[in-house]
């Protein structure tokens, strides 16, 4: 939606429509997986953390965040996957010197079965990120039932308006009171998962973008 707006302020007369990525929901359904050999240490229930470690993705907020949250919930992990770009040494640094460095857990790069198991078996979503386009990490946490914390910079308020994420500023203690709130309230935890699952089948499903593609075209058809 931002990206639709930098555009118009540039060319007021221009027709601009958004389209989101399509997604194939039907890869996302929960799967029994058994544990990946590479994920022997990681102890559930956990948070999850999926992108690339960059910056700008609010990486230097995640341990920081979860100090707080493990202080308040002591059988709460918190995994980081994603591939090195930058700032793999911030956050290993940071959980050297953190109190709880044995509940987390970088695992680098995942997908396939791995990357399945990570999202079925995750409880939390977390994306702090200061920029994003469109996150199709978002998107894959909600099509498999995550609630998620996300910052403005993530560029979702769909999810926020579902009731699938909560949005909050890139403060450490912010970002841990959010966390805290939907892990120690499971009720809330299933009303949000519902919500991620609708929000995704609904509007991310390929009948849906291509739907909206067609009538792009239509519309310009018939335009004068």
């Amino acid at each position: 939606m931002h990206e639709c707006q930098e555009v118009r302020s540039l060319v007021p007369d221009a027709c601009v429509r958004m389209v989101s990525n399509g997604f194939s929901l039907s890869s996302r359904k929960v799967l029994e997986l058994p544990r990946p050999a590479s994920l022997t240490r990681v102890k559930t229930p956990f948070i999850l953390f999926m992108s690339r470690l960059h910056i700008m993705k609010g990486v230097d907020l995640l341990v920081p965040a979860f100090q707080k949250v493990a202080n308040s919930i002591p059988d709460l992990d918190l995994v980081i996957a994603g591939p090195n770009d930058g700032a793999r040494d911030l956050i290993e640094d940071a959980t050297k010197n953190s109190s709880v460095s044995d509940r987390i857990h970088l695992v680098g790069m995942v997908d396939g079965d791995t990357k399945n198991w990570l999202l079925t078996n995750a409880v939390l979503f977390l994306l702090p990120s200061r920029d994003e386009g469109f996150s199709v990490a978002i998107l894959e946490a909600l099509a498999s039932g995550l609630p998620a914390v996300l910052t403005p910079g993530c560029h979702f308020p769909e999810a926020v308006s579902a009731g699938a994420a909560l949005q909050v500023p890139l403060q450490p203690n912010l970002i841990a009171e959010a966390l805290i709130s939907i892990a120690v309230n499971p009720v809330a935890r299933c009303q949000m998962s519902k919500a991620a699952r609708k929000l995704a089948t609904e509007n991310y499903s390929w009948d849906h973008i291509a739907a909206q593609i067609v009538d792009c075209y239509q519309q310009k058809a018939h335009r004068p």
